[in-house]
């Protein structure tokens, strides 16, 4: 019995550390949409209502939730690397879907895809490098409402 609760608790950190990327964002604030958040011609993000935003990585039904603050839905593109100036290539750019790779001098690069379910539901599936390390993440997302007053930037 003692080891299913250790495996429960080992799944719930990894299902934690795996949403970090998304808590990044919210601590880059307005600076990194000054900087570029992304390509700004993306069909499937443009859809996209900004807004608050529950994630939740896929798969998973009791998983951590974390809420997040999206005044530019852009930065859903570059989760892993919140900070720094990237370039980009768009790969697919349809109305329900767009997948982009991108560079970040000296921070690394990555593959976003976002699947647009509706304007307010999403999917998005990144991988690539991070400071030297690979990652990997698929998650969920619905918008929930409007930001409160202390977070919109």
């Amino acid at each position: 019995m003692k080891s299913f609760r250790s495996l429960e608790l080992v799944q719930k950190a990894r299902s934690f550390v795996r949403m970090t990327p998304v808590l990044l964002l919210v601590a880059s604030g307005s600076a990194v949409a000054a900087q570029s958040s992304g390509p700004s011609e993306l069909k499937a993000v443009k859809r996209l209502d900004a807004g608050q935003w529950e994630f939740r990585e896929s798969g998973t039904t009791g998983g951590a939730v974390r809420k997040l603050c999206l005044p530019d839905t852009r930065k859903l593109i570059r989760i892993q690397h919140p900070t720094g100036r990237c370039s980009y290539l768009v790969l697919a750019n349809e109305a329900d879907q767009a997948t982009v790779e991108y560079s970040c001098s000296g921070s690394g690069n990555g593959r976003t895809t976002i699947t647009v379910e509706t304007p307010r539901r999403i999917e998005v599936a990144t991988q690539g490098l991070a400071d030297g390390l690979p990652f990997h993440t698929e998650f969920d997302g619905r918008r929930t409402g409007s930001c409160s007053a202390g977070e919109r930037r």
